[in-house]
């Protein structure tokens, strides 16, 4: 089932930095929200509809935790893919999905609104390799990328494509306008709040504990939209004795009320995504929809990129086809925590590579389907795939 969530209040996503008084002032908003944020929150709707109590013996309340897991790491037979951004259309069922434009996109802003989005990819010229001495997180043989346009333009943070893009930019295209391109000043906008601390020994403030928090309005009609199943025989209707058609949730930190609705967001189903390769093409790139997190507990090791790509010479296999990494536009790592309600504790911090970002690959043997097949519209994280870290899909690149 997918669900469309509409806040009712502003919202606070604290990043992953400590906000305690006396250490910071002002508490840094993470927004979009993370998967782990939104798992979160839809579980603990789950759990109180239940009627669970924390405090009791979790084997006394088996059924339920077996549904939702039993602990941070544990999802029982929860499937999650999402959030993401979304806007609701005239039709309250319809609502369009919003995905992060990738990161080799750049924008050349108009005075008229009508901003342009154009694509760095791999060169293939006598300057398609780096210079001598040059290397990009240790490997030498990158190649640098290159857009086909002239002119200046600065990186699309802050734009999100609507579906029409995304299949645009998964067929090689390069989705421009109004209608393909959504800003962030569309979608949301920040509001910060400031406080202080009290002394209430003394019935005043307190002495150096001023404190800012950033928070977020999102526009009318737009929200959240999550896919919500489970693995297994179980369908949707066991799911459903927990999660009415419409209800109440507490979202974010403070707990602010969200609004959320069964609504028909097929746009994620995969068929409707899927690039038809031929024959002839080689070159491939898989698109980040969602943050991933590779080789969690592997320090030392390249972190962006995942463990079963040979980090030595970026080659992999996927089915009966082989490929190369040649390039990468990957953003910087998001720091990824939390509060761990049964343990009452903090969870362990990780990094994760930032939805958007875009591995450029060669296919060097077998064929594309093979590809497809295990890569497109599957969560590829090496932690929290069940909640959908690490949503992926497969595109077509030329080069320049």
């Amino acid at each position: 089932m997918y669900l469309f969530i509409e806040p009712l209040d502003v919202l606070l996503f604290r990043d992953s930095r400590p906000f305690a008084a006396g250490e910071t002032h002002r508490a840094k908003q993470q927004f979009p929200p993370l998967p782990t944020a939104l798992q979160g929150a839809i579980r603990t709707a789950i759990l109180a509809r239940a009627g669970v109590d924390l405090s009791r013996p979790f084997d006394d309340q088996a059924q339920v935790f077996g549904l939702v897991g039993n602990s941070a790491s544990n999802y029982g037979c929860l499937r999650i893919r999402g959030p993401f951004l979304a806007r609701r259309k005239d039709n309250p069922q319809d609502v369009e999905v919003l995905f992060p434009a990738p990161m080799n996109a750049l924008v050349r802003k108009s005075t008229d609104g009508s901003d342009s989005i154009s694509f760095l990819y791999p060169r293939q010229d006598e300057q398609s390799k780096l210079p001598e001495g040059w290397a990009v997180n240790g490997f030498d043989e990158f190649r640098p990328l290159k857009s086909a346009e002239s002119g200046s333009a600065e990186a699309a943070q802050g734009y999100w494509l609507t579906i029409d893009g995304l299949i645009g930019l998964l067929k090689g295209g390069a989705p421009s306008g109004s209608s393909v391109v959504v800003r962030k000043a569309e979608i949301f906008g920040e509001e910060y709040r400031f406080g202080i601390e009290l002394d209430h020994s003394k019935r005043t403030a307190a002495s150096g504990k001023l404190y800012a928090a950033e928070f977020v309005r999102m526009r009318e009609n737009f929200g959240f939209v999550v896919e919500v199943g489970l693995d297994g025989d179980s369908g949707d209707g066991e799911l459903e004795k927990y999660l009415d058609s419409k209800g109440i949730l507490a979202l974010g930190g403070e707990r602010r009320a969200a609004s959320y609705e069964k609504v028909e967001a097929g746009q994620l189903d995969g068929y409707k995504l899927v690039t038809n390769f031929n024959d002839r093409d080689k070159g491939f790139f898989l698109y980040l929809a969602t943050p991933a997190i590779f080789r969690p507990n592997g320090p030392g090791s390249p972190g962006w990129l995942p463990s079963w790509i040979d980090e030595k010479n970026l080659t992999s296999t996927c089915g009966s086809a082989k490929y190369k990494v040649i390039a990468a536009a990957v953003g910087k790592p998001v720091p990824i925590s939390g509060w761990d309600m049964r343990k009452r504790r903090p969870k362990p911090l990780l990094r994760a590579v930032p939805a958007g970002s875009v591995y450029f690959c060669e296919l060097t043997e077998g064929n594309m389907q093979a590809i497809v097949q295990g890569l497109h519209n599957q969560t590829i994280s090496e932690f929290g795939k069940e909640i959908g870290m690490g949503l992926t899909f497969v595109g077509r690149w030329n080069y320049v």
